[in-house]
């Protein structure tokens, strides 16, 4: 690795610093670790070599004729834009293969952003920087009628500015667009071609980072599918977004009260209002396009401002997914994380109906102690009844057994002799269950947060969710299982084995609420009468496939697998916990993948295609 001393100087020191102010040592130590493994310090040549279209690619996108070829309104606000940034971005929408645009471009550089200390008259030097950004973009609508443009006598704010552009617009989508970033030359190219399979209402891409000059890229984020939990913890779709422009009017626009959060605000509006009206189509509505289509800026430069900017921001960001939350019906608490624009949602759980605990035992008193007393001392959720399964056993066990459920008058103990695995044991635990709802945990799964079973149960009372899973962690700390994800081959892992609890794993996903296909069955809560509807979990094949099959088939039924992240629970294993990522034998494999084939068509959904089949988990 090469390190460029000319780099370090005052303005890299000061970023350091603010960088440091703003993120926290955790923070700067969990970036370090991540630029040194996964996609980072190999992504720049990656992404040269392998992901950016090449020439031939582009000639042959600008020769296609697509059977639908609607206009897309690109709405950029600019204010006090450094011309070398405002040229690259117009400039980027001029190089794209997909001719079908317009770019409308709203300045209001003349007058003050409501979020600055500067003074409501512009200074001079303000008055010729506005000057030049019109004479800027001037050079380019004056040559290219797809470029419009207008220069407000006053800033409202962006998004007031942006509403401008909105009402500028004339194409059947817009697309929002930072000022100073670009687009990818394939970036609308891509996004019709998807429309072209089907009628999507938003569309949304991958992303990543370019250095101020815009020569090098680092820092991708490559996304799942559509993912409503993960959502209301920050937005992961990122600032180039594109939407029909009819949802947009709909959804009302760009509210000024949200500047600081303009796209949060306006991405929750826009997917509730598809997730109310056509739920059962929400995943061809939404779509995700797995390739990088646009680059966010680096500035060297982290000012004062911008950091009071991002404490607006928080509190914006937490008031509008309130907002959202309130306008779909649910009894919920917003709160604020240790990281700037991330939000945990708490669901209540209305009623606090019963839960079934189904405890598969493995026949160690002393293990199986740890998994049960802590439920009755550490949780704050109390309406539950324990189902203790076990298979043959001597009469000791048995003794311990009935000493157990002459204690506790909620606890029951059934022998399950029908000798078909783990699946089985909680196939049978579960007819037993007089709750509305089940939580499968295995014997030596131990509640770690008092609070976990009630953000686990607050998750599964909504009507979407089928499965709720916990975020198991080995004795040391290091994550056991907090989703699993299918490969295109039929081999299975779960993401963020061995991150340490409390460390932020690629894209910081493992310490949010995420949505995945799967979850562990070592700890899984689901709706009693989906899981009965379903069949159970197979026990004809191996345990971690039967757990992979479930997931699905409960998505299949218009369900969502959600991890719950702040719903710990140590799992105590001897030895090291085995990894999941043997392939089952091939026709196992290849019989899934057939039942599945809808599901799967593209590889796992919510695991990016740009992954590597054979390799840990969010490697290129």
């Amino acid at each position: 690795m090469k390190f460029d001393l000319r780099a370090i100087n005052a303005d890299s020191i000061k970023k350091g610093l603010n960088y440091i102010k703003f993120n926290g040592i955790e923070g700067v130590v969990s970036k370090v670790k991540y630029k040194m493994s996964g996609p980072g310090l190999s992504y720049n040549g990656w992404y040269k070599e392998v992901h950016e279209a090449d020439e031939e690619m582009l000639i042959s996108q600008r020769e296609t004729e697509f059977a639908y070829a609607p206009k897309i309104s690109i709405l950029v606000s600019v204010y006090m834009t450094p011309e070398f940034f405002l040229r690259a971005m117009i400039e980027s929408v001029q190089k794209q293969t997909y001719a079908n645009w317009e770019l409308c471009i709203v300045d209001g550089s003349q007058a003050v952003d409501a979020g600055t200390d500067i003074p409501d008259e512009p200074s001079v030097y303000e008055q010729l920087y506005s000057r030049e950004t019109e004479k800027t973009i001037h050079q380019y609508a004056d040559n290219d009628e797809r470029i419009r443009y207008i220069l407000l006598d006053e800033n409202r704010g962006i998004c007031d500015n942006t509403n401008h552009a909105f009402e500028m617009a004339t194409g059947d989508y817009i697309a929002l667009l930072d000022h100073d970033d670009v687009l990818t030359e394939d970036a609308l190219y891509q996004i019709v071609a998807e429309l072209n399979k089907y009628p999507a209402e938003i569309l949304y891409s991958d992303e990543d980072k370019m250095s101020e000059d815009g020569t090098k890229y680092s820092d991708p984020a490559f996304k799942t599918r559509f993912n409503m939990d993960l959502l209301r913890c920050y937005n992961y779709m990122g600032n180039f977004l594109v939407v029909r422009r009819e949802l947009a009017r709909r959804a009302g626009g760009f509210r000024k009260e949200y500047d600081a959060v303009r796209d949060y605000d306006f991405v929750l509006r826009c997917c509730e209002m598809l997730f109310c009206e056509q739920w059962d189509m929400i995943y061809k509505k939404i779509v995700h396009i797995p390739r990088v289509l646009y680059h966010t800026r680096l500035h060297a430069r982290i000012t004062d401002m911008h950091l009071r900017k991002k404490e607006q921001s928080d509190a914006a960001g937490k008031k509008a997914l309130t907002e959202h939350l309130q306008r779909l019906g649910y009894y919920a608490t917003v709160s604020l994380t240790d990281r700037k624009g991330i939000y945990h949602v708490i669901y209540d759980t209305p009623g606090n109906p019963l839960l079934s605990i189904v405890v598969t035992s493995g026949g160690n008193p002393e293990i199986l102690e740890k998994c049960l007393m802590p439920l009755f001392e550490r949780t704050r959720y109390s309406n539950f009844e324990i189902i203790i399964v076990d298979g043959e056993v001597d009469n000791e066990m048995l003794t311990y057994y009935r000493k157990l459920e002459m204690t506790r008058k909620n606890m029951r103990v059934v022998i399950c002799r029908d000798k078909k695995g783990l699946a089985g044991k909680r196939n049978y635990g579960a007819s037993f269950a007089k709750g509305d709802y089940i939580l499968f945990l295995d014997g030596n799964v131990e509640i770690m947060e008092s609070t976990a079973i009630s953000e686990m149960i607050g998750c599964c009372m909504r009507d979407e969710i089928g499965v709720a899973g916990g975020m198991l962690y080995a004795e040391n700390g290091a994550t056991v299982s907090s989703g699993i994800v299918i490969r295109r081959d039929g081999t299975f892992m779960d993401v963020y084995r061995g991150v340490r609890k409390g460390v932020y794993g690629y894209l910081m996903h493992n310490r949010m609420n995420c949505d995945y296909s799967a979850v562990s069955a070592a700890c899984l809560m689901v709706k009693k009468n989906l899981f009965h509807a379903l069949g159970g979990f197979r026990t004809d094949i191996s345990e971690g496939l039967s757990e992979v099959d479930f997931g699905i088939k409960i998505w299949e039924q218009q369900k969502i697998v959600v991890s719950v992240a702040r719903a710990g629970w140590c799992r105590h294993i001897h030895g090291a916990p085995e990894k999941r990522m043997e392939a089952q034998s091939e026709e196992v494999t290849m019989r899934m993948l057939k039942t599945h084939a809808d599901y799967l068509q593209n590889g796992d959904p919510y695991y990016n295609q740009n992954f590597a089949t054979n390799k840990e988990p969010f490697a290129l």
